[in-house]
């Protein structure tokens, strides 16, 4: 099987899915862009709930802790949901190296391809089945072909629809103006080299409708304290914060520093690329977990046995 690349990277596949980790590198290796950070969306897990609705697939994605194919792996329709996560240009880069790994080739079969004769003793109803059996090839008299996109392209195109459109009620609106755009009748009959320029104008598409909303009103404080913003540096890591009155504050943190809940950072410590921690710093969790478990224990045997109690918090 010939490998998928992007931008000289090879993206290795396990069980016909693709590794994050390498598109991850390929896209430039941004801890911002780490893969653990788009698989904990609520928009991935939605879209990943709806893949594995589809019969007879398995999963629609792997996490893998230890070995060689150590990494996170998901199916193509999550790689073109995280190449449009990272930019719209990395988004494009991914369509066209799927376009290129899958771009048909010619077919010599004659029983393959339907002649400008064969057409035109077709009804509407016949012509438009027909073109939705995958692998036909309509000829023109010119002899030049064009294929219609196949039944995985289709899928990839429905899933774009449903991330853009999460409400249902919104999706016949995007269809509409889909078909229209493309001038068809139907997204099953898209031209194969129409495909990219299909999945870069979905997320693209406007809401159905588009509401001004008021402008905020906003303290003269407020403002001074945004004018300030310009003046921080911007190669440390700040954190933006609002007090008890509702006035912003703002303070340096370390450049290792995340916020996250206490069940996200269990999580995070064991994910392949997930947050780094030295085996010291872990050791030292590990002495006060069992502090506080052992000051837990004794608060609970003191309730028990009716004694005054207080846990440390």
């Amino acid at each position: 099987m010939t490998a998928l690349t992007i931008l000289s990277n090879s993206v290795h596949q396990l069980d016909g899915l693709y590794s994050l980790n390498d598109l991850h590198k390929a896209a430039g290796s941004e801890e911002k862009h780490m893969p653990f950070r788009f698989m904990r969306l609520e928009q991935t897990k939605e879209l990943i709930a709806e893949i594995e609705q589809t019969p007879f697939l398995v999963s629609a994605s792997k996490v893998i802790n230890g070995g060689k194919n150590r990494g996170t792996y998901v199916c193509r329709e999550l790689v073109y949901a995280y190449a449009m996560w990272i930019s719209a240009k990395f988004h494009l880069l991914v369509i066209r190296a799927f376009d290129a790994l899958y771009s048909p080739q010619p077919i010599s079969n004659p029983d393959k391809f339907i002649t400008p004769e064969q057409q035109g003793a077709l009804t509407p109803e016949e012509y438009a089945e027909l073109l939705e059996k995958r692998g036909k090839i309509i000829v023109d008299r010119d002899d030049t072909a064009a294929r219609l996109i196949s039944l995985e392209q289709q899928d990839i195109l429905f899933n774009l629809m449903a991330i853009r459109f999460p409400e249902g009620k919104d999706r016949p609106y995007g269809w509409s103006r889909f078909n229209r755009h493309f001038v068809i009748s139907s997204y099953k009959h898209l031209q194969a080299d129409r495909f990219a320029a299909a999945c870069c104008y979905i997320p693209a598409m406007p809401d159905r409708q588009v509401k001004a909303l008021p402008a905020p009103e906003q303290s003269k404080e407020i403002i001074e304290w945004i004018d300030k913003l310009k003046y921080l540096d911007s190669t440390k890591r700040w954190m933006l914060y609002f007090e008890d009155a509702g006035i912003p504050s703002i303070k340096q943190i370390p450049d290792d520093a995340c916020v996250m809940s206490a069940d996200r950072f269990l999580e995070a410590i064991n994910e392949p690329n997930g947050i780094y921690v030295s085996p010291e710093k872990l050791f030292a969790f590990v002495q006060e977990t069992i502090k506080r478990l052992e000051q837990s224990y004794q608060f609970q045997k003191a309730r028990a046995e009716g004694k005054p109690a207080k846990l440390r918090c």
